[in-house]
Protein backbone atom coordinates (compact mmCIF):
# COMPACT_ATOMS: atom_id res chain seq x y z
CA UNK A 1 0.00 0.00 0.00
CA UNK A 2 1.75 3.31 -1.07
CA UNK A 3 1.74 5.62 1.79
CA UNK A 4 0.32 9.52 2.39
CA UNK A 5 3.52 10.38 2.27
CA UNK A 6 4.86 8.12 -0.92
CA UNK A 7 4.95 10.88 -3.60
CA UNK A 8 7.18 13.43 -1.41
CA UNK A 9 9.57 10.92 -0.25
CA UNK A 10 9.73 8.62 -3.14
CA UNK A 11 8.70 5.76 -1.30
CA UNK A 12 6.72 3.53 -3.80
CA UNK A 13 5.30 1.34 -0.32
CA UNK A 14 5.28 2.12 3.07
CA UNK A 15 8.40 0.99 4.59
CA UNK A 16 7.51 0.67 8.02
CA UNK A 17 4.26 -1.39 8.17
CA UNK A 18 3.27 -3.95 10.44
CA UNK A 19 2.25 -6.53 8.17
CA UNK A 20 4.48 -9.32 8.17
CA UNK A 21 5.57 -9.09 4.38
CA UNK A 22 9.00 -11.37 4.18
CA UNK A 23 10.53 -8.95 1.95
CA UNK A 24 10.98 -6.42 4.90
CA UNK A 25 12.47 -9.42 6.77
CA UNK A 26 15.81 -8.44 8.87
CA UNK A 27 17.62 -10.50 10.74
CA UNK A 28 19.76 -8.03 13.39
CA UNK A 29 23.23 -9.78 14.44
CA UNK A 30 21.25 -10.00 17.77
CA UNK A 31 18.13 -12.38 15.72
CA UNK A 32 20.82 -14.07 13.79
CA UNK A 33 21.94 -15.60 17.43
CA UNK A 34 18.75 -16.21 18.66
CA UNK A 35 17.44 -17.93 15.79
CA UNK A 36 20.58 -20.29 15.84
CA UNK A 37 20.44 -21.13 19.55
CA UNK A 38 16.71 -21.99 18.87
CA UNK A 39 17.62 -24.07 15.20
CA UNK A 40 20.72 -25.74 17.89
CA UNK A 41 18.37 -26.44 20.80
CA UNK A 42 15.30 -28.08 18.11
CA UNK A 43 18.49 -30.12 16.47
CA UNK A 44 19.14 -31.48 19.60
CA UNK A 45 16.28 -32.96 19.87
CA UNK A 46 15.29 -32.12 23.52
CA UNK A 47 12.30 -31.63 24.93
CA UNK A 48 11.68 -27.14 25.33
CA UNK A 49 13.30 -23.89 23.51
CA UNK A 50 12.69 -20.89 25.01
CA UNK A 51 12.62 -17.18 23.44
CA UNK A 52 12.02 -14.38 25.73
CA UNK A 53 11.99 -10.52 25.14
CA UNK A 54 10.35 -7.38 25.56
CA UNK A 55 7.48 -6.56 23.44
CA UNK A 56 8.11 -5.56 20.24
CA UNK A 57 11.98 -6.81 20.24
CA UNK A 58 11.73 -9.02 17.07
CA UNK A 59 10.17 -12.25 18.42
CA UNK A 60 7.95 -13.26 15.84
CA UNK A 61 10.67 -11.88 13.30
CA UNK A 62 12.64 -15.22 14.41
CA UNK A 63 9.65 -17.58 14.75
CA UNK A 64 8.94 -16.95 10.81
CA UNK A 65 13.03 -17.27 9.98
CA UNK A 66 12.78 -20.75 12.25
CA UNK A 67 9.60 -21.89 10.81
CA UNK A 68 10.48 -21.23 6.94
CA UNK A 69 13.69 -23.23 7.76
CA UNK A 70 11.51 -26.46 8.79
CA UNK A 71 10.92 -29.49 7.12
CA UNK A 72 7.69 -29.15 4.92
CA UNK A 73 6.37 -32.24 6.44
CA UNK A 74 6.96 -30.76 10.01
CA UNK A 75 3.47 -30.34 12.06
CA UNK A 76 3.25 -26.90 13.62
CA UNK A 77 0.46 -25.99 16.25
CA UNK A 78 0.04 -22.78 17.53
CA UNK A 79 -1.25 -22.49 21.04
CA UNK A 80 -3.64 -19.11 20.90
CA UNK A 81 -4.52 -19.15 24.43
CA UNK A 82 -1.95 -19.73 27.05
CA UNK A 83 -4.48 -18.79 29.94
CA UNK A 84 -6.75 -21.52 29.05
CA UNK A 85 -6.75 -23.90 31.89
CA UNK A 86 -5.39 -27.39 31.73
CA UNK A 87 -7.87 -29.19 30.41
CA UNK A 88 -9.28 -26.92 27.54
CA UNK A 89 -5.39 -26.17 26.70
CA UNK A 90 -4.67 -30.09 25.85
CA UNK A 91 -8.25 -29.84 24.17
CA UNK A 92 -6.52 -26.73 21.77
CA UNK A 93 -3.28 -28.77 21.06
CA UNK A 94 -5.15 -31.55 19.84
CA UNK A 95 -7.17 -29.70 17.73
CA UNK A 96 -4.99 -27.20 16.14
CA UNK A 97 -2.48 -30.83 15.37
CA UNK A 98 -5.69 -32.35 13.83
CA UNK A 99 -5.70 -35.43 15.90
CA UNK A 100 -8.19 -37.66 15.00
CA UNK A 101 -10.70 -37.63 17.89
CA UNK A 102 -11.28 -41.16 19.83
CA UNK A 103 -14.01 -42.38 20.96
CA UNK A 104 -15.49 -41.53 24.63
CA UNK A 105 -12.94 -38.99 24.43
CA UNK A 106 -14.17 -35.86 27.07
CA UNK A 107 -12.52 -32.76 27.35
CA UNK A 108 -11.07 -33.58 30.64
CA UNK A 109 -9.20 -36.27 29.28
CA UNK A 110 -7.45 -36.10 25.82
CA UNK A 111 -3.90 -36.77 26.63
CA UNK A 112 -4.49 -40.25 24.70
CA UNK A 113 -5.59 -38.73 21.73
CA UNK A 114 -2.02 -36.92 22.13
CA UNK A 115 -0.10 -39.38 22.55
CA UNK A 116 -1.84 -41.67 20.38
CA UNK A 117 -1.24 -38.86 17.70
CA UNK A 118 2.64 -38.36 18.73
CA UNK A 119 3.15 -41.76 18.14
CA UNK A 120 1.29 -41.66 14.46
CA UNK A 121 3.75 -38.77 13.38
CA UNK A 122 6.65 -40.57 14.57
CA UNK A 123 5.50 -43.31 12.22
CA UNK A 124 5.32 -41.56 9.61
CA UNK A 125 8.59 -39.87 10.33
CA UNK A 126 7.07 -36.39 10.78
CA UNK A 127 8.34 -33.78 13.54
CA UNK A 128 5.70 -32.33 16.00
CA UNK A 129 6.49 -28.79 17.35
CA UNK A 130 4.44 -26.87 19.54
CA UNK A 131 4.91 -22.98 19.58
CA UNK A 132 3.28 -20.96 22.80
CA UNK A 133 2.93 -17.11 22.46
CA UNK A 134 2.69 -14.91 25.14
CA UNK A 135 3.72 -18.56 27.21
CA UNK A 136 4.18 -15.74 30.74
CA UNK A 137 0.79 -16.08 31.00
CA UNK A 138 0.73 -20.29 31.58
CA UNK A 139 0.63 -21.41 35.04
CA UNK A 140 2.40 -23.40 36.74
CA UNK A 141 -0.02 -26.61 36.19
CA UNK A 142 -0.13 -25.87 32.14
CA UNK A 143 3.47 -25.79 32.21
CA UNK A 144 3.83 -28.78 34.99
CA UNK A 145 1.46 -30.48 31.77
CA UNK A 146 3.58 -29.49 28.89
CA UNK A 147 6.25 -31.37 30.44
CA UNK A 148 4.59 -34.72 31.10
CA UNK A 149 3.84 -34.12 27.48
CA UNK A 150 7.27 -34.33 26.63
CA UNK A 151 8.00 -37.51 28.38
CA UNK A 152 7.20 -39.57 25.16
CA UNK A 153 9.84 -40.45 23.98
CA UNK A 154 12.09 -42.73 21.16
CA UNK A 155 16.08 -43.20 21.51
CA UNK A 156 16.80 -40.75 19.45
CA UNK A 157 14.35 -37.58 20.32
CA UNK A 158 11.26 -36.47 21.88
CA UNK A 159 8.30 -37.24 20.01
CA UNK A 160 6.61 -33.78 20.91
CA UNK A 161 9.31 -30.89 20.70
CA UNK A 162 7.50 -27.11 22.32
CA UNK A 163 9.05 -23.42 21.89
CA UNK A 164 8.07 -21.06 24.67
CA UNK A 165 7.86 -17.36 23.94
CA UNK A 166 7.24 -14.87 26.28
CA UNK A 167 8.28 -11.60 27.84
CA UNK A 168 10.87 -11.46 30.19
CA UNK A 169 8.25 -12.71 33.21
CA UNK A 170 9.01 -15.93 31.47
CA UNK A 171 12.08 -16.18 32.53
CA UNK A 172 11.41 -15.47 36.56
CA UNK A 173 8.29 -17.99 36.29
CA UNK A 174 11.05 -20.77 34.64
CA UNK A 175 13.41 -20.41 37.53
CA UNK A 176 10.92 -21.17 40.64
CA UNK A 177 12.25 -24.05 42.20
CA UNK A 178 8.65 -25.74 41.63
CA UNK A 179 9.11 -25.81 37.81
CA UNK A 180 12.83 -26.99 38.08
CA UNK A 181 11.97 -30.18 36.13
CA UNK A 182 10.62 -28.25 32.77
CA UNK A 183 13.79 -26.12 33.86
CA UNK A 184 16.19 -29.25 33.06
CA UNK A 185 15.09 -29.67 30.00
CA UNK A 186 15.38 -26.57 28.29
CA UNK A 187 17.84 -27.48 25.77
CA UNK A 188 18.48 -23.73 24.30
CA UNK A 189 17.63 -20.54 25.80
CA UNK A 190 18.17 -16.73 24.79
CA UNK A 191 16.87 -13.63 25.76
CA UNK A 192 16.39 -11.03 22.74
CA UNK A 193 18.12 -7.27 24.26
CA UNK A 194 16.73 -4.38 22.36
CA UNK A 195 19.17 -3.48 19.15
CA UNK A 196 22.16 -1.26 19.39
CA UNK A 197 22.07 2.18 17.71
CA UNK A 198 24.10 0.50 14.72
CA UNK A 199 21.91 -2.13 14.32
CA UNK A 200 18.57 -0.17 14.73
CA UNK A 201 19.83 2.23 11.79
CA UNK A 202 21.26 -1.03 9.33
CA UNK A 203 17.00 -2.31 10.30
CA UNK A 204 15.48 0.73 9.51
CA UNK A 205 17.72 1.70 6.44
CA UNK A 206 17.41 -2.43 5.18
CA UNK A 207 13.26 -1.42 5.26
CA UNK A 208 13.79 1.74 3.25
CA UNK A 209 15.59 -0.23 0.59
CA UNK A 210 13.22 -2.64 0.30
CA UNK A 211 10.08 0.29 -0.12
CA UNK A 212 12.42 1.42 -2.80
CA UNK A 213 13.65 4.86 -1.30
CA UNK A 214 16.12 6.77 -3.63
CA UNK A 215 17.34 8.97 -1.55
CA UNK A 216 17.78 8.53 2.30
CA UNK A 217 14.85 10.56 4.25
CA UNK A 218 16.46 10.61 7.91
CA UNK A 219 19.33 12.07 8.86
CA UNK A 220 21.85 11.10 10.78
CA UNK A 221 20.77 13.03 14.00
CA UNK A 222 17.03 12.03 13.38
CA UNK A 223 18.79 7.95 13.70
CA UNK A 224 19.78 8.82 17.30
CA UNK A 225 16.76 10.42 17.98
CA UNK A 226 14.63 7.00 16.72
CA UNK A 227 17.07 4.63 19.08
CA UNK A 228 16.68 7.07 22.00
CA UNK A 229 12.88 7.38 21.61
CA UNK A 230 12.54 3.51 20.94
CA UNK A 231 15.06 2.29 23.59
CA UNK A 232 16.13 0.22 20.48
CA UNK A 233 12.63 -2.12 20.55
CA UNK A 234 12.15 -2.33 16.49
CA UNK A 235 8.36 -2.51 17.01
CA UNK A 236 8.41 0.80 18.61
CA UNK A 237 10.85 2.19 15.93
CA UNK A 238 8.92 1.05 12.84
CA UNK A 239 5.59 3.20 14.75
CA UNK A 240 7.82 6.07 15.78
CA UNK A 241 9.87 6.44 11.87
CA UNK A 242 6.90 6.03 10.16
CA UNK A 243 4.76 8.59 12.21
CA UNK A 244 8.16 10.73 11.36
CA UNK A 245 7.67 10.60 7.61
CA UNK A 246 3.85 11.70 8.23
CA UNK A 247 5.17 14.83 10.56
CA UNK A 248 7.89 15.86 8.14
CA UNK A 249 5.48 15.45 5.14
CA UNK A 250 2.48 17.63 7.16
CA UNK A 251 5.58 20.28 7.45
CA UNK A 252 6.88 20.37 3.98
CA UNK A 253 10.17 19.00 4.61
CA UNK A 254 12.48 17.04 2.18
CA UNK A 255 14.23 15.43 5.40
CA UNK A 256 13.12 13.64 8.46
CA UNK A 257 14.83 15.69 11.27
CA UNK A 258 15.60 15.17 15.11
CA UNK A 259 12.48 17.17 15.89
CA UNK A 260 9.86 15.05 13.62
CA UNK A 261 11.33 11.93 15.69
CA UNK A 262 10.48 13.78 18.90
CA UNK A 263 7.41 15.14 18.07
CA UNK A 264 6.00 11.36 16.44
CA UNK A 265 7.69 9.81 19.72
CA UNK A 266 5.27 11.72 21.88
CA UNK A 267 2.48 10.85 19.75
CA UNK A 268 3.13 7.68 19.49
CA UNK A 269 3.32 7.19 23.51
CA UNK A 270 0.47 9.72 23.76
CA UNK A 271 2.08 12.41 25.33
CA UNK A 272 1.82 15.32 22.82
CA UNK A 273 0.26 18.44 23.83
CA UNK A 274 -2.89 19.37 22.36
CA UNK A 275 -1.35 22.47 20.33
CA UNK A 276 1.15 20.07 18.51
CA UNK A 277 -1.52 17.48 18.14
CA UNK A 278 -4.16 19.67 16.57
CA UNK A 279 -1.26 20.79 13.93
CA UNK A 280 -1.50 17.52 12.19
CA UNK A 281 -4.69 15.43 13.18
CA UNK A 282 -4.72 14.41 9.26
CA UNK A 283 -1.38 12.20 10.31
CA UNK A 284 -2.57 10.86 13.44
CA UNK A 285 -5.81 9.86 11.80
CA UNK A 286 -3.78 7.50 8.81
CA UNK A 287 -1.11 6.55 11.81
CA UNK A 288 -3.94 4.68 13.61
CA UNK A 289 -5.37 3.47 10.22
CA UNK A 290 -2.04 2.20 9.68
CA UNK A 291 -1.26 0.70 13.12
CA UNK A 292 -4.60 -1.12 12.69
CA UNK A 293 -3.93 -2.72 9.64
CA UNK A 294 -0.49 -4.33 10.90
CA UNK A 295 -2.16 -5.12 14.05
CA UNK A 296 -4.65 -7.35 11.95
CA UNK A 297 -2.46 -8.34 9.58
CA UNK A 298 0.02 -9.50 12.42
CA UNK A 299 -2.68 -11.60 13.87
CA UNK A 300 -2.90 -13.10 10.46
CA UNK A 301 0.35 -13.93 9.85
CA UNK A 302 0.70 -17.27 7.76
CA UNK A 303 4.09 -17.90 8.97
CA UNK A 304 2.67 -18.79 11.81
CA UNK A 305 -0.99 -20.14 11.46
CA UNK A 306 -1.59 -23.90 12.48
CA UNK A 307 -0.74 -26.71 10.16
CA UNK A 308 -3.59 -27.51 7.69
CA UNK A 309 -2.01 -31.66 6.92
CA UNK A 310 -5.06 -34.21 7.49
CA UNK A 311 -4.97 -36.97 9.64
CA UNK A 312 -4.65 -40.44 7.65
CA UNK A 313 -7.90 -42.28 6.58
CA UNK A 314 -7.82 -45.55 8.90
CA UNK A 315 -6.87 -48.32 6.71
CA UNK A 316 -8.76 -50.82 5.40
CA UNK A 317 -9.92 -54.44 6.98
CA UNK A 318 -10.22 -53.30 10.50
CA UNK A 319 -11.56 -56.45 12.57
CA UNK A 320 -15.11 -55.75 13.24
CA UNK A 321 -15.82 -55.64 17.38
CA UNK A 322 -18.58 -57.48 17.74
CA UNK A 323 -17.46 -61.03 17.67
CA UNK A 324 -15.33 -61.46 20.95
CA UNK A 325 -11.58 -62.22 20.91
CA UNK A 326 -10.31 -65.40 21.73
CA UNK A 327 -6.12 -64.52 22.98
CA UNK A 328 -3.73 -66.47 24.90
CA UNK A 329 -3.71 -67.72 28.21
CA UNK A 330 -1.44 -66.40 30.81
CA UNK A 331 1.66 -69.36 29.62
CA UNK A 332 1.21 -68.96 26.15
CA UNK A 333 1.12 -64.58 26.27
CA UNK A 334 4.26 -64.86 28.38
CA UNK A 335 5.90 -66.47 25.57
CA UNK A 336 4.72 -64.66 23.20
CA UNK A 337 6.10 -61.67 24.90
CA UNK A 338 9.31 -63.55 25.53
CA UNK A 339 9.08 -63.83 21.71
CA UNK A 340 9.31 -60.06 21.36
CA UNK A 341 12.48 -60.03 23.58
CA UNK A 342 14.04 -62.85 21.62
CA UNK A 343 14.64 -64.77 24.27
CA UNK A 344 14.61 -68.31 24.72
CA UNK A 345 11.47 -69.93 27.37
CA UNK A 346 11.68 -71.46 30.05
CA UNK A 347 11.62 -75.67 30.15
CA UNK A 348 8.88 -75.70 32.30
CA UNK A 349 4.93 -75.36 31.61
CA UNK A 350 3.26 -73.47 32.15
CA UNK A 351 5.27 -70.39 32.23
CA UNK A 352 5.05 -67.92 34.64
CA UNK A 353 6.44 -65.23 36.28
CA UNK A 354 8.39 -66.59 38.76
CA UNK A 355 10.12 -69.17 36.26
CA UNK A 356 10.90 -65.97 34.16
CA UNK A 357 13.06 -64.59 37.11
CA UNK A 358 15.73 -67.38 36.17
CA UNK A 359 16.43 -65.35 32.46
CA UNK A 360 16.56 -62.21 34.38
CA UNK A 361 13.04 -60.66 33.54
CA UNK A 362 11.03 -59.26 36.02
CA UNK A 363 6.96 -58.95 35.51
CA UNK A 364 5.13 -55.59 36.01
CA UNK A 365 1.40 -55.97 36.33
CA UNK A 366 -0.20 -52.61 36.51
CA UNK A 367 -3.27 -50.51 35.53
CA UNK A 368 -2.65 -47.69 33.64
CA UNK A 369 -4.51 -45.85 31.01
CA UNK A 370 -3.66 -46.04 27.53
CA UNK A 371 -1.38 -42.88 27.28
CA UNK A 372 1.02 -44.28 30.29
CA UNK A 373 1.00 -47.29 28.83
CA UNK A 374 2.04 -46.63 24.95
CA UNK A 375 4.93 -43.66 27.01
CA UNK A 376 6.70 -47.14 28.32
CA UNK A 377 7.44 -48.24 24.67
CA UNK A 378 7.47 -51.68 24.97
CA UNK A 379 5.11 -54.59 24.55
CA UNK A 380 2.63 -55.49 26.63
CA UNK A 381 0.20 -57.97 27.72
CA UNK A 382 -3.52 -56.88 28.07
CA UNK A 383 -5.88 -58.83 29.58
CA UNK A 384 -9.07 -59.36 28.28
CA UNK A 385 -12.64 -58.96 29.31
CA UNK A 386 -15.12 -61.80 29.56
CA UNK A 387 -15.98 -64.76 32.18
CA UNK A 388 -13.10 -67.35 30.32
CA UNK A 389 -11.42 -69.13 33.38
CA UNK A 390 -8.68 -68.40 32.67
CA UNK A 391 -8.71 -64.92 31.66
CA UNK A 392 -7.73 -64.63 27.84
CA UNK A 393 -5.02 -61.98 27.21
CA UNK A 394 -3.67 -59.81 23.96
CA UNK A 395 -0.38 -58.64 22.70
CA UNK A 396 0.11 -55.00 22.27
CA UNK A 397 2.89 -55.03 19.89
CA UNK A 398 2.82 -51.67 17.94
CA UNK A 399 1.00 -48.73 16.12
CA UNK A 400 -0.61 -48.66 12.20
CA UNK A 401 -1.49 -44.62 12.25
CA UNK A 402 -3.99 -44.32 14.64
CA UNK A 403 -4.48 -47.83 15.34
CA UNK A 404 -3.02 -50.29 17.87
CA UNK A 405 -1.97 -53.34 16.69
CA UNK A 406 -3.08 -56.25 19.01
CA UNK A 407 -1.81 -60.11 18.86
CA UNK A 408 -4.52 -62.26 19.79
CA UNK A 409 -2.88 -65.34 18.64
CA UNK A 410 -3.00 -65.44 14.75
CA UNK A 411 -0.47 -62.30 14.77
CA UNK A 412 -0.69 -58.53 14.98
CA UNK A 413 -4.00 -57.08 13.45
CA UNK A 414 -4.84 -53.05 13.32
CA UNK A 415 -7.45 -52.67 16.14
CA UNK A 416 -9.27 -49.41 16.81
CA UNK A 417 -9.89 -48.04 19.61
CA UNK A 418 -13.27 -48.05 20.27
CA UNK A 419 -12.42 -52.00 19.64
CA UNK A 420 -9.69 -51.39 22.46
CA UNK A 421 -11.70 -50.59 24.89
CA UNK A 422 -14.66 -53.00 24.39
CA UNK A 423 -12.44 -55.47 25.28
CA UNK A 424 -9.60 -54.60 27.19
CA UNK A 425 -10.26 -54.51 30.79
CA UNK A 426 -7.26 -52.26 31.83
CA UNK A 427 -4.77 -54.66 33.29
CA UNK A 428 -1.09 -54.85 31.70
CA UNK A 429 1.31 -56.79 31.63
CA UNK A 430 5.00 -55.61 30.84
CA UNK A 431 8.23 -57.40 31.35
CA UNK A 432 11.62 -55.76 32.36
CA UNK A 433 14.60 -57.15 32.59
CA UNK A 434 16.72 -56.81 36.27
CA UNK A 435 20.17 -55.51 36.29
CA UNK A 436 22.47 -58.17 38.22
CA UNK A 437 22.55 -57.58 41.93
CA UNK A 438 26.10 -57.30 42.41
CA UNK A 439 26.31 -54.83 38.83
CA UNK A 440 22.85 -52.93 39.80
CA UNK A 441 24.65 -49.91 41.37
CA UNK A 442 27.15 -49.13 38.59
CA UNK A 443 24.63 -50.22 36.18
CA UNK A 444 21.87 -47.56 37.66
CA UNK A 445 25.04 -44.89 37.76
CA UNK A 446 26.13 -45.86 34.42
CA UNK A 447 22.57 -45.17 33.03
CA UNK A 448 21.98 -42.09 34.87
CA UNK A 449 25.27 -40.25 33.67
CA UNK A 450 24.43 -41.39 30.03
CA UNK A 451 21.01 -39.38 30.19
CA UNK A 452 22.68 -36.54 31.59
CA UNK A 453 22.26 -37.02 35.42
CA UNK A 454 24.91 -37.57 37.90
CA UNK A 455 25.86 -36.36 41.23
CA UNK A 456 24.01 -36.83 44.66
CA UNK A 457 20.01 -37.70 43.61
CA UNK A 458 20.35 -38.10 40.10
CA UNK A 459 17.92 -41.15 40.54
CA UNK A 460 15.42 -38.73 42.36
CA UNK A 461 15.59 -35.91 39.71
CA UNK A 462 15.48 -38.72 37.10
CA UNK A 463 11.83 -39.86 38.18
CA UNK A 464 10.62 -36.79 38.79
CA UNK A 465 11.72 -35.71 35.16
CA UNK A 466 9.97 -38.91 33.91
CA UNK A 467 6.88 -38.64 35.85
CA UNK A 468 7.61 -41.39 37.93
CA UNK A 469 7.13 -42.27 41.18
CA UNK A 470 9.56 -40.18 43.31
CA UNK A 471 11.72 -41.27 46.26
CA UNK A 472 15.00 -42.22 44.89
CA UNK A 473 13.99 -46.30 45.31
CA UNK A 474 15.29 -47.75 42.17
CA UNK A 475 11.31 -49.37 41.15
CA UNK A 476 10.36 -51.38 38.66
CA UNK A 477 8.98 -48.48 36.00
CA UNK A 478 12.31 -46.68 36.64
CA UNK A 479 14.20 -49.30 35.59
CA UNK A 480 11.92 -49.76 32.73
CA UNK A 481 12.87 -45.81 31.95
CA UNK A 482 16.49 -45.72 31.80
CA UNK A 483 16.50 -48.96 29.83
CA UNK A 484 14.22 -47.53 27.08
CA UNK A 485 16.22 -47.58 23.85
CA UNK A 486 18.90 -49.98 25.26
CA UNK A 487 19.80 -52.39 22.47
CA UNK A 488 18.13 -55.66 23.10
CA UNK A 489 14.77 -54.08 24.53
CA UNK A 490 11.96 -54.26 22.44
CA UNK A 491 9.94 -51.52 21.30
CA UNK A 492 6.66 -50.97 20.02
CA UNK A 493 6.70 -51.04 16.23
CA UNK A 494 5.61 -48.14 14.24
CA UNK A 495 4.17 -48.66 10.89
Amino acid sequence: MKPLYGAHFGLPEAPFSLAPDPRFLYLSPGHEEALAHLRWGLAQAGAFVVLTGEVGTGKSTVLAALLADLDPTAAVAYVLNPRAEVPALLSSIARDFQFPALSGETLTDPLERIYAGLLAFHGQGRQALLLIDEAQLLSDDALEQLRLLTNLETRERKLLQIILVGQPELRTTLAKASLRQLAQRITARYHLEPLAPRALEALLRHRLAVAGALTQPFRNDAFRALHRASQGIPRIANLIADRALLAAYGAGENTVSALRVREAAQEVRGTADAPRRARWPWALGAAVLIALAGLFALQGNPALDTPREIAPAPPPGVPDPAPAPQGFDRSTGLAALLDTWRSPHPAAKPITCAALDALGFGCLETTPPLWQLLSFDRPALLRLRGEADPPRWGLLTGLRGTHLLLDLGAGPEPVERPMLDAHWDGHALLLWQRPPEDEQAAWVTTRLRAQGYGGPQALRRFQADHGLTSGGTLTAESIMALNRGTPGVPGLQRE
